[in-house]
């Protein structure tokens, strides 16, 4: 069976990152139904495909994506035979990528200042050592309120190095 095709074109500027957001179901019972479809183009490229989804409730699915011109083409496909799919809340959003803008290290602190989007839930991570799989929370997700975000290590010693990101929360 094909898709139907629900499709928007939105006004974007040529290399803003911006933040799609929405909210996706199969309320149909716990079994789900097959065969369906769901899939999400960004300026014709495929950034979401998947077949057979189960029962879900909503879901938030997020996408960070990148217009390449100054104006972009959102598009949703779908197919659920023989009953229906949900799909609520689409936004998208321009997000400005966390960057270092700055690093000071003193004798008793490392200071760094972050770009950020205020409003958005970040949280700061670190590793000793880039062998290491995992990074490590430094304290809680917090709320930016402006575009620069500080940040402060009072731990200078227990490391003789440490490597630091900002991460974006989803779902916020």
């Amino acid at each position: 069976m094909p898709l139907g095709y629900l499709s928007q074109n939105l006004a974007t500027i040529a290399g803003q990152t911006y933040l799609l957001s929405f909210w996706l179901n199969n309320p149909v019972n716990t079994h789900g139904a097959t065969p369906n479809e769901f899939l999400v183009q960004w300026e014709g490229n495929t950034i979401y495909d998947t077949v057979d989804l189960p029962y879900t409730t909503y879901t938030n699915l997020q996408f960070v994506v990148t217009a390449t011109t100054a104006g972009s083409q959102l598009q949703f496909g779908f197919m659920d035979q023989p009953y229906y799919l949900g799909l609520e809340d689409v936004s998208v959003k321009p997000v400005i990528i966390p960057a270092i803008r700055a690093a000071v290290r003193t004798p008793t602190a490392f200071n760094l200042s972050f770009a950020a989007m205020p409003g958005e839930l970040y949280q700061v991570q670190y590793k000793t050592n880039f062998a290491q799989t995992d990074w490590l929370n430094f304290g809680n997700p917090f709320m930016a309120e402006t575009n620069s975000v500080p940040f402060t290590d009072p731990d200078t010693t227990s490391s003789p190095q440490k490597f630091y990101r900002l991460m974006l929360v989803p779902g916020n």
